[in-house]
């Protein structure tokens, strides 16, 4: 066509040279201005935290309790669990894990992070300084183990340290239940058991202690012992006392009836034939008259002394019968004293006894589940500290040194760049303008 104007490259290349010190202030005035901006924007640090996530494929059953020919199978089956774990948790599944909002909310609750104006960080402003990558880890031939890199930035070296260890620490403890068996989750139960069953069972041993401390059975029963001694031998005194008192009783009844058939004195009688009398008085007496008088009768009183010697037996007797009753009666007294406290003490021991074997019962009644927890108390530790290493630490996080932004070099490139070629539209639009003008 007639009015088609054939613009050539050449033409192209005149015009930008003929306009270049425009083009060129362009691009010097859009760096030294990306230049300024890229000095006042802060230093930019990074902190990597790698975790690598195990699982156990045996359930609750700890290591060396199984068998060494079942080793091979159980391996297979390790396999085949933690293919199938891995098979529900994703990696969106755990990458979710590491940016949940309830997670970086306490983060920043527990490290009191603030902005310039002393307002609390929100989750969504902690969220863009954290960046989570899934890789795959090889762990043998047929599994592969998620390793999530976990990278934080900041503006401050230390802070950024800070809240890779803290998000370490609270993701681990919160996550870790994921992956545990009912012999981890369990082991909580039993050492609370086990401490609750150990204190009581150290709390009724100390009073047993105390109980046997201050209630010593063995002197008890030796001071019991004693009154029983006592108490034996004033029996035995009383029992030989009473047969004395019964001898004595018996032997002044006896006494008292002799001494009731016996006289006090004895009337002695002597008759004097008459013919002797007649005699005497020079008389002869007839036989008629001496048949006619009546024979002389002389009377004669004296002491009887089986009567005093039994009168005096009756009254040793009684002063014996006297004595016996007063040992007697002392003897019950003491008796009834030392059974009185013979009965006390039997019944305190008695007591003490029936308290002692309580306690005893108790303490063996406490013994045999402290037994039975403890012997679970150690499978459930091991299998806990198994669950401490289901999430291991890979790279922990460490302060940084170097700065990984901003890019202040690129920035100032690009952005030269960038006018540059904004300066040659520029220059060759203008004089496309131009000459359409003129035309």
């Amino acid at each position: 066509m007639a009015d088609e104007i054939e613009i050539r490259l050449s033409d192209y290349i005149k015009i930008v040279f003929s306009r270049w010190k425009m083009i060129v202030g362009i691009c010097v005035g859009a760096m030294m201005l990306a230049a300024l901006m890229a000095w006042r924007m802060p230093n930019v640090y990074e902190s990597r935290v790698k975790l690598l996530s195990l699982v156990s494929g045996t359930g609750t059953e700890m290591p060396g309790q199984a068998g060494q020919a079942g080793q091979a199978g159980q391996a297979g089956q390790k396999d085949g669990l933690l293919n199938q774990l891995f098979s529900s948790l994703s990696l969106e599944t755990l990458a979710n894990l590491a940016s949940a909002e309830d997670l970086l909310v306490q983060v920043i609750s527990e490290l009191d992070l603030k902005d310039e104006q002393g307002v609390l960080w929100t989750s969504s402003r902690f969220a863009k300084n954290i960046n989570v990558k899934i890789e795959k880890g090889e762990s043998g031939k047929k599994i592969n183990l998620p390793i999530m890199t976990v990278a934080f930035r900041g503006n401050e070296p230390l802070l950024v340290k800070r809240m890779a260890d803290k998000w370490v620490e609270l993701f681990m403890n919160r996550n870790a239940n994921l992956f545990s068996t009912e012999a981890i989750k369990s082991y909580q139960f039993i050492n609370t058991q086990y401490n609750e069953i150990k204190e009581k069972l150290d709390l009724k041993r100390e009073q047993r202690r105390v109980f046997t401390v201050t209630n010593p059975v063995e002197i008890e029963r030796a001071r019991r012992g004693i009154l029983m001694g006592r108490y034996n031998e004033f029996f035995g005194q009383l029992q030989t006392k009473r047969a004395q008192l019964v001898g004595a009783k018996a032997k002044l009844a006896s006494s008292q009836r002799a001494i009731a058939d016996e006289p006090i004195s004895l009337t002695l009688q002597r008759a004097i034939p008459s013919g002797a009398i007649w005699a005497i008085l020079g008389q002869k007496l007839d036989t008629l008259r001496a048949e006619a008088i009546p024979e002389l009768v002389m009377r004669d009183q004296e002491h009887n002394n089986l009567y005093t010697t039994l009168k005096n037996q009756v009254t040793m007797t009684r002063v014996e019968v006297d004595t016996l009753e007063a040992e007697v009666v002392y003897l019950e007294k003491q008796i009834e004293t030392y059974q009185n406290e013979i009965e006390l003490w039997d019944a305190k021991i008695g007591k003490n006894d029936l308290v002692s074997s309580q306690l005893n019962r108790e303490i063996v009644n406490l013994e045999g589940p402290l037994g039975m927890f403890e012997g679970k108390l150690l499978p459930a530790r091991l299998a806990k500290e198994q669950q401490e290493g289901f999430i291991r630490i890979v790279e922990a996080p460490i302060e940084p040194k170097v700065r990984v932004g901003p890019a202040r070099t690129s920035l100032v490139i690009k952005s030269g760049l960038i006018a540059l070629l904004f300066g040659v539209v520029w220059a060759v639009g203008s004089n496309m303008l131009g000459f359409q003008s003129k035309v």
